[in-house]
């Protein structure tokens, strides 16, 4: 299933590009959310003839691509949940028992993640004064969620995701096991019924800080997770079946008009209380659909795949990298940054995977492991993860 590190792979670096683009911009292009976008786009260009009007009206369907790539973050919570499920799919329960699972999984994430606090560290450039105090600990021990109002965006603000993993793989065998017994279609309708009523209760109710919803409280992300669960359930099932439904037209058109009808729920924040099961269940398929067409470009699609499943690596250290080099290219223009960009970036990947790799390799040293394909899988931005 190459699409899947495909996907991984689109994301996590539709998710670095936004990043690093945000540093560069510095608010100097208008925010889609704000309303008139396209006309005060035109007012920041002044295009003075009919070139200059047609380069501005690319660079704002460009720059406004660009700005949607925070929503690839909950494609990773899909693939999460999928990853997961896949593995367990036709077992009772783990093979080495859920001591064991966890044991894996945590092997799997702490590592590198104690590996990224070092280096952001010992990355003077990079480091930006934050503090060090009694938060650097919690952040070690995977508390990125309480108190949201200090912790959630700490040193690296990328790491807010890290900890609603935890949270998620905390409750995953309760999950596990009430998609074995109440089914696909009760198990969306329940999990999907928790998320929205958890979003409204913070967005209307007790107006909580807004770290909660995206993510400091696992239940306002949890159908996205369980979505993923459920594509895990019927791939294990049925592989062949699966696939012809998902890359079917009538299911791409579904998934554009779900992602495109996201946009409405930025009205109020009752509406809001839908927007990131909609984007998220919207853009899985879109994005499916792509990586599906850029795996028959062979030449692309390998590096990108590969990209996708070492992605943990770079999405735990590429932040505080990419907003210190942003700012540095603020005097270029838009088209000179872009490339300058996308040569910085698969030197960041590179550096990522290899570290990754490195640090897989330490841990597997130490505790006597050999190296297992499902345990290495990555499974956040990006596991086979603003």
């Amino acid at each position: 299933m190459i699409w899947i590190d495909l996907v991984k792979g689109i994301s996590i670096l539709w998710i670095v590009f936004f990043h690093f683009f945000n540093a560069y911009a510095n608010d100097r292009f208008p925010w889609f959310l704000r309303g008139g976008y396209f006309s005060k786009f035109l007012s920041v260009c002044s295009p003075h003839s009919v070139f200059a009007m047609l380069q501005c009206r690319f660079e704002s369907v460009f720059v406004l691509a660009i700005d949607f790539g925070y929503h690839a973050v909950g494609v990773f919570l899909v693939l999460s949940g999928l990853g997961l499920t896949y593995s367990l799919a036709h077992f009772v329960d783990p093979p080495s028992g859920w001591t064991g699972w966890y044991r894996d999984r945590l092997l799997r994430l702490y590592p590198m993640y104690w590996a990224a606090h070092i280096v952001y560290l010992v990355t003077p450039f990079a480091w930006d004064g934050e503090p060090i105090d009694r938060r650097f600990l919690l952040s070690l021990a995977g508390d990125r969620f309480f108190p949201a109002g200090t912790l959630f965006y700490y040193l690296n603000p990328a790491w807010w995701y890290f900890g609603l993993l935890i949270q998620l793989y905390l409750v995953f065998p309760l999950l596990f096991r009430m998609l074995q017994k109440i089914g696909p279609v009760a198990f969306l309708v329940i999990t999907g019924l928790v998320t929205l009523t958890s979003r409204y209760l913070f967005l209307c109710v007790l107006h909580v800080d807004g770290a909660y919803v995206q993510g400091a409280f696992f239940g306002c992300r949890l159908f996205e997770f369980a979505l993923g669960m459920v594509i895990g359930l019927h791939l294990r099932r049925d592989r062949v079946a699966f696939e012809r439904r998902l890359f079917s037209t009538p299911v791409l058109l579904i998934g554009v008009a779900i992602y495109a009808s996201g946009f409405l729920t930025y009205h109020s924040a009752a509406t809001y209380t839908f927007a990131d099961p909609m984007f998220t269940t919207g853009l899985f398929v879109i994005v499916a659909h792509f990586a599906s067409a850029l795996g028959r470009m062979r030449s692309i699609a390998s590096p990108v795949a590969r990209v996708g499943f070492y992605s943990y690596g770079l999405y735990l250290i590429h932040e505080p990298l990419v907003l210190y080099l942003g700012k540095h290219l603020r005097n270029f223009n838009l088209l000179r940054f872009t490339l300058i960009a996308w040569l910085i970036i698969p030197i960041l990947a590179a550096i990522s995977m290899e570290l990754e790799r490195m640090i897989n390799a330490i841990t597997e040293h130490i505790l006597g492991r050999s190296s297992r394909r499902e345990a290495a899988k990555p499974l956040e931005p990006g596991q086979s993860v603003s």
